[in-house]
């Protein structure tokens, strides 16, 4: 019944642009016709919102006065359109109560048990495993600096300094040996790897001035299903590090020409790999007109 109401609501549809048009054409006989354009724009297709994210239905129905027709009768639900939007829901925070149950015998003489807690990341900090893990997250994976989550923090009522926050992360970072000795595995495994250091400034670094400069060593391997990013800090660039870092590895390396390679290169007979722009600069310019890809 529904599609057959349906069939004869579509067939009695007329096509009121279509009439709007004829009657423009009969009031001016001598109009010229109209020119295509050009380049018809083509309708771009609608993204089609991911199958996983749960979908709340929020339907909308006519008030009881408006559901009668022209004739008198009552109107029926005979189908619905659906037009998807994406939600969310901002973090939420609150505070995790742990309460640790006392016990104690009738006799009054077996003295009193308590429950204990699980281990936690940070014992007698306010931290919790899931702050500490959106904090490590937002930082390192979605670039948000300490202190624009202090900011954040701040517009929730919550005194959540910099400080504390680089400190919570720095006291826990020892717990994540583990995964970064299986990552090392994963990166010596595979027999293609790139490295780089980049030069840092660190303030405030325990025996050394401020305009010191340090390096963030950066390897990048592991097979292409499983590839690794290894990121270790150190107060040097020479090939000390180098050495230490690219210990185990074999195979082609992809390097610039940094001369603290040379030592590793040469000791585990590896393969260099230069990157165009540092290649180039093992070659001597013996003209003075510029040269074009092309050349």
């Amino acid at each position: 019944m529904q599609a057959t109401l349906e069939e004869e609501l579509d067939n009695t549809d007329e096509p009121v642009s279509d009439s709007a048009t004829d009657a423009d054409d009969a009031a001016n006989p001598d109009a010229p016709d109209k020119a295509p354009p050009a380049n018809p724009a083509k309708p771009r297709p609608r993204r089609v919102l991911p199958d996983h994210l749960e979908r709340v239905r929020v339907t909308h129905e006519l008030d009881e006065e408006h559901r009668h027709g022209r004739c008198g009768g009552q109107l029926m639900p005979i189908g619905e359109e659906i037009t998807e939007q994406i939600g969310v829901i901002p973090a939420r925070q609150f505070v995790i109560q742990h309460v640790k149950i006392k016990y104690a015998c009738e006799c009054k003489e077996c003295g009193v048990k308590t429950a204990l807690m699980p281990l936690q990341p940070l014992p007698g900090s306010q931290a919790s495993p899931s702050i500490l893990a959106y904090t490590m997250v937002a930082k390192l994976l979605d670039c948000l600096p300490l202190y624009r989550q202090e900011k954040i923090w701040a517009r929730e009522g919550l005194d959540l300094s910099r400080s504390k926050l680089a400190r919570w992360l720095i006291d826990r970072a020892s717990l994540l040996q583990p995964l970064y000795n299986l990552m090392q595995e994963v990166f010596f495994a595979y027999d293609i790897a790139m490295s780089d250091d980049t030069g840092i400034q660190v303030l405030k670094e325990d025996g050394r001035s401020a305009s010191s400069r340090s390096a963030l060593w950066i390897r990048r391997g592991g097979a292409p299903e499983t590839p690794v990013v290894l990121l270790d800090y150190n107060v040097s660039k020479g090939s000390a590090v180098a050495s230490m870092l690219l210990e185990e590895f074999k195979g082609y390396l992809v390097v610039d020409a940094a001369p603290s390679f040379n030592a590793i290169v040469s000791k585990n007979e590896l393969v260099t790999v230069l990157c165009n722009d540092h290649y180039l600069e093992s070659f001597f310019i013996t003209s003075d007109k510029p040269l074009s890809l092309s050349e």
